[in-house]
């Protein structure tokens, strides 16, 4: 039974696919950030012949 103004299961299951659609597009971001600080980590600590 739908009370006026609720939304459908329908719209319910719409809505959490697509916040866990975002909440997977933000953990791969997340992922790759934390891929280009290590490798930013490296760089800044390397010899300076490596550097270069």
């Amino acid at each position: 039974m739908n009370r006026t103004g609720d939304p459908s299961v329908e719209v319910l299951l719409a809505r959490i696919a697509a916040l866990q659609a975002e909440n997977h597009q933000l953990a791969d971001r997340v992922v790759k950030l934390e891929e280009e600080l290590a490798l930013a980590r490296l760089h800044r600590f390397a010899p300076r012949s490596e550097k270069h």
